[in-house]
């Protein structure tokens, strides 16, 4: 399986946990807003279900659009796939000897997601992604021996969240943790 293939299988994944959220709001908004109405929740569940159930059909039988280009050698120099609105969705940029050099995602409203910096062995060096409101939420360092050298997290609103440092072998040497106000939550 292409990393390609195994990014668009975690996004349909996600697409699918995105329901299941979904869903649990529908049953909350039932059992709580609607609670005064007849009502059956376990239709309202099979409905959305369904919905969801059709929008992965949908997406399966008609894949969305995608360009690639070339080197001259013949290996591909960037694979392209968009949203259904047009917008670029998926971005993978690769070095003349065929190995993926970037990977680069949207939202649908055109922000940029998250970006992958990749070794020439394919291992990850660099992680970094944003909220859709353009702050970034999270990012992730690798040594060029493929060891994590630190992970941070941070808020929607910007406030940092979480650092995890790494030694040498790749085992946490520190880890703070922020309350969104900026006072230190755990050190």
């Amino acid at each position: 399986m292409t990393k390609k293939q195994k990014i668009l299988q975690k996004l349909l994944l996600g697409i699918i946990v995105a329901g299941v959220l979904a869903i649990g709001a529908v049953l909350i908004y039932v059992f709580v807003e609607k609670s005064n109405e007849p009502s059956d929740p376990l239709e309202s569940f099979e409905q959305a279900i369904l919905e969801l159930n059709s929008e992965l059909k949908s997406r399966i039988e008609n894949p969305p659009p995608s360009t690639i280009e070339y080197y001259e050698n013949g290996n591909p120099k960037s694979d392209t796939t968009y949203h259904e609105n047009g917008t670029k969705w998926i971005e993978i940029l690769y070095r003349e000897d065929g190995t993926e050099e970037t990977l680069k995602m949207w939202y649908e409203s055109g922000a940029k997601e998250s970006e992958y910096f990749f070794n020439r062995d394919n291992t990850d060096k660099y992680v970094i992604s944003w909220y859709e409101n353009g702050v970034k939420s999270f990012e992730k360092l690798y040594r060029e021996d493929g060891t994590q050298e630190s992970q941070r997290f941070w808020y929607e609103s910007g406030a940092k969240e979480i650092e995890i440092l790494y030694d040498e072998n790749g085992e946490v040497e520190k880890r703070t943790e922020w309350n969104e106000d900026g006072t230190v939550k755990f050190q």
